[in-house]
């Protein structure tokens, strides 16, 4: 079982802890609502927490691998694989996807979560913003 399957497994169970161990200590983190990243497991930890408890009816619909060519991205040559999701968030539809990139050490070196549509987004932001502030 690789770590994209692990990522996928924790993520359903809910269980921040061991997503966590499945990321990069350097992690880089892509939230759709934020404009910078979030950098290292312990920026992450609370944004995993935060998701994990907006998130309702989480599930994963499709997943999709492969990597990046050299004449597209030169910058860009680890593993990439997606895994589309559909979830609720304060009662409203969300359909999104999560883009892994492994890194050297065999880790999750990097996420990028999208989602739509807008107003949902919207939701999820506001949600996620609540928590993090308390915590």
């Amino acid at each position: 079982m690789g770590v994209v399957d692990d990522f996928r497994r924790t993520v359903l169970e809910k269980d921040v802890p061991a997503i966590l161990a499945t990321l990069s200590p350097d992690i880089t983190f892509h939230s759709p609502v934020m404009p910078k990243p979030y950098r290292s497991r312990a920026a992450v930890a609370p944004l995993l927490t935060a998701l994990a408890e907006v998130f309702e009816d989480f599930a994963y619909t499709a997943e999709f691998d492969g990597h990046s060519t050299e004449a597209v991205r030169p910058d860009v040559g680890s593993p990439r694989h997606a895994l589309q999701f559909t979830a609720t968030v304060d009662g409203k539809s969300i359909t999104g996807m999560d883009v892994l990139a492994t890194g050297d050490d065999g880790l999750i070196s990097e996420v990028t979560v999208l989602v739509r549509p807008l107003t949902a987004a919207h939701s999820l932001a506001r949600l996620v913003g609540r928590r993090m502030a308390e915590a």
